[in-house]
């Protein structure tokens, strides 16, 4: 087979991943959901970090809890019902919020793909890649396949990177809508 059939298969390749990602991002807004698979999502609590300048609302059916290293801040949220968490386990899917320090102010993208491993970017079944909006600060939105599906919406604020991920078993799991409505909740301050 010849370059160009090479290129031309590679470009329709790549035609085909942008149209999926498109459709991902618009069938799953980032607003709370009413797909009829569950309750209505109730923001009933409110998390405010005023040192990184964000809030969201969050379910009261979660249990939230801080922790931090010298690379990364983050907020866990768990269901009720997951907790206490299985010794030796995984544990369930979770929600959570990490905030990784950005120094250099290197763009999202080219911070997402150095760190791999953190923001799960380079997985090799990172899929549906599209920018979006967080709280009217550009982002970007992907998903990813690791021991979960996972949702990752990533942005630049006040010179850390933060990245919400929702995990998963099912798209149809409550913990989707939740997550929706988490994300749809940020406010920038």
């Amino acid at each position: 087979m010849s370059t160009k059939k090479y290129v031309a298969i590679g470009i329709l390749a790549l035609i085909a991943i942008v149209i999926a990602a498109i459709a991902f991002f618009q069938s799953h807004p980032l607003t709370p959901s009413s797909s009829g698979n569950s309750a209505e999502v109730v923001l009933a609590k409110t998390y405010t970090s005023a040192l990184n300048g964000f809030s969201f609302n969050y379910p009261d059916t979660y249990v939230l809890r801080e922790q931090s290293s010298s690379i990364v801040s983050s907020v866990i949220l768990n269901r009720e019902k997951d907790i206490p968490l299985p010794p030796n386990s995984d544990g369930p899917p979770t929600i959570t919020v990490d905030v990784y320090p950005n120094a250099t102010g290197t763009p999202l993208g080219e911070w997402l793909t150095a760190n791999g491993a953190r923001s799960n970017f380079t997985l090799p079944n990172t899929a549906s890649r599209a920018t979006t909006v967080a709280s009217g600060t550009p982002a970007m939105g992907y998903l990813w396949e690791g021991l979960y599906t996972g949702l990752s919406i990533a942005f630049q604020h006040k010179g850390n990177v933060i990245i919400f991920t929702g995990t998963y078993n099912s798209p149809s799991d409550q913990i989707v809508e939740d997550f929706e409505g988490i994300v749809a909740s940020i406010m920038l301050k």
